[in-house]
Formats: structure tokens, sequence, C-alpha cells
């Protein structure tokens, strides 16, 4: 297998966007696992996308994001197009994708339709030339009109695993050489090799969590290179932790203010009751659970509701006597 830097991130730009959003505003560290044995009819098998001779991995793993938290949040399989994305890089035409240029493409541009812009099995030049129709352009700016966030995801096994419980496919950028990873379960051979000098730098999606048949935890992931012929893998705690160097999950989030057959929240000093507080106002995003997390979400809604009642002119991040006391008036 010839070398694969389909990721162009250097170690300083892994580190930018881990400064992201966190999962544990969305997934509590205490969420509920489900860690049990699992043979191959009980993995989700979602369709086998193909980056074939491209370097698009990260367009091909943000697409797949999208398309699995739409499955999980409507039942219908939709397949989205790495393209899309991948024409947008800000390297282009160089090969290879910087990971936060593709999440802001996806919550700027959007992504559209794979029947709209081809991808699958295209090598570097024809992914570049595929045809970008006005029609195209239109339901990719639909998408991102919905607000699509990405969360760092510790680099942790439990973390990830209760990420994906939580319905968020998470896509993990590794490092490896050919030997290690043109496998069904990629091992760490070389104890020397790093993310710098690595052959291979490649994105990758994680959809499922279990136990293998020596009660050993695996993680289940979507490979749209196909390294070794092999189209999924499974990831060990060992490989995540040496070879893992990023984890992230999208969410999309909708608005809505409370309508009358909602149950009014109480205020109660708790950053969960201002969280439902927030979310009664149409600041918080509803379909997120509540956690007692301080994080950007909770933030910026605070700070829309501050601007909303004239609390401060410009709005701060934090809860202070006169924004409490609103809340105590508005929510006893």
């Amino acid at each position: 297998m010839e070398n694969f830097t389909g990721v162009i991130d250097t170690r300083e730009d892994i580190e930018l966007v881990k400064d992201n959003w966190n999962i544990s505003e969305l997934v509590a560290e205490s969420a509920p696992l489900n860690w049990k044995q699992k043979i191959a009819p009980e993995l989700p098998h979602y369709p086998v996308w193909n980056q074939s001779k491209s370097s698009s991995c990260v367009a091909f793993s943000k697409a797949k994001q999208v398309s699995i938290r739409v499955f999980n949040l409507t039942g219908v399989w939709i397949d989205f197009s790495p393209a899309s994305i991948y024409q947008l890089r800000n390297n282009k035409p160089n090969g290879g994708m910087n990971i936060a240029d593709a999440n802001d493409i996806v919550n700027t541009q959007g992504v559209t339709l794979e029947a709209l812009m081809k991808s699958q099995n295209l090598d570097e030049a024809q992914i570049n030339e595929v045809e970008r129709t006005d029609v195209a352009d239109l339901l990719a700016k639909g998408m991102a009109e919905a607000v699509v966030s990405y969360f760092y995801v510790p680099i942790n096994i439990d973390r990830i695993a209760q990420t994906i419980e939580a319905g968020k496919a998470v896509s993990m950028l590794l490092y490896a050489n050919s030997n290690e990873y043109s496998r069904a379960i990629p091992q760490v051979i070389d104890p020397n090799l790093t993310y710098e000098n690595a052959p291979i730098r490649h994105e990758i999606v994680g959809v499922d969590y279990f136990l293998d048949q020596n009660g050993v935890k695996r993680i289940f992931i979507n490979d749209s290179a196909h390294f070794g012929g092999f189209v999924t893998r499974e990831l060990t705690e060992d490989f995540i932790e040496k070879r893992v160097t990023l984890a992230e999950a999208i969410d999309i989030f909708s608005f809505n203010k409370g309508v009358p057959e909602t149950p009014k929240p109480k205020y109660d000093g708790t950053i969960i009751s201002l969280q439902k507080c927030l979310q009664y106002e149409g600041f918080f995003p509803k379909g997120v659970a509540f956690v007692e997390n301080f994080g950007p979400i909770t933030q910026k809604a605070t700070r829309d509701f501050q601007v909303k009642y004239g609390l401060h002119s410009t709005g701060v991040n934090v809860v202070g006597p006169k924004t409490v006391a609103k809340l105590k008036e508005l929510y006893p």
C-alpha cells in the first residue's frame, strides 16, 4: 500500500480543533453504556463508500457523519456528497484536506446529495471535476441553514462509545504505517512512529461499539479508503490510545420557543434548570440532553437570553445576579 496522507493538519491544527465544543456538554460522562458481545450481523451495515484513488478521506468522513446523524434522527438513509465538501477545500488543487476547513464548509456552505454530485469510485482528478449545478448548491445551502456543530470527543474508548450510543457517529484521525493498518484489527507495531513521520494519516468513522468473543472492547468503523481490501475495521483500546490523535462528533440542532402544551420549567439555580428555561425561550436547542455542564452551547444561549431582556448591551457568558433575578421572575 502506498503512502496516504489525506489529512493535512499539523499538530498545531489538531490542538486548535480540540479547543472547540466538547461532547461532554451533550453526553454526560456518566451516560449509560451497554458493552456486550456482538457478531457481524448485529453490527450496523451502512452503505459502503469508496474514495478510490482520491485523497478525500476527510470529506468522506464528514459526509458520512451527516448521513448517519440524519438517519438516526429520521430513520431514512440519505447519501450526502463528499465531493461537495472536497471541492471547496482551501488548499485546492492540492490533495488532502484540513479537518477544521471541512468542518467550516459543512457549517457555512452545507453538503448536497450524492445523487447530485457523484463522489464514489473517483480518482483525484475526477472528484475535483464533478459538475456542481445550481440545484446541488441550492440543496447544500438548505443543509447549511441547519445548525450543524462539531464536538471534540476525548480520545477514550468509553467516551467514544458513549457518543456513538447517543446516536452520533465519531470521526477519528489516525496515523499508522501499512503493516499496522492493512488488517481487519489494526495493531501498534512500531513504537517509534509519530504523527509527523507516519506514512498514513487518515480519517475514518466509528459507528458502533461492542465486545469481541474474548470480552475485549472494540470500536467498529467504516473506512472509505479500503486499505488491505477492508471496508470495515475494529479498533482496539490500545490502538485508539496510541494512534488516534483527534475524535469528533456532529449534531444537528433545531430551536423552537416553548408552546402552550410544553410544561413551563422552574429555575432552581442548577445548570440543567437554566438549560430548560433557555430551551423554553427558544435559545437552547431541542433534542439535546440536559447535562450539568456550562459549555459553549449554554453560554451562547445565556448570552442570547441576556440580550433579549436587556441585561447587558453586548451579552456576557456568565449567569450574574441580574440574570438570576430575571430567571426567577420568569420561571418561579
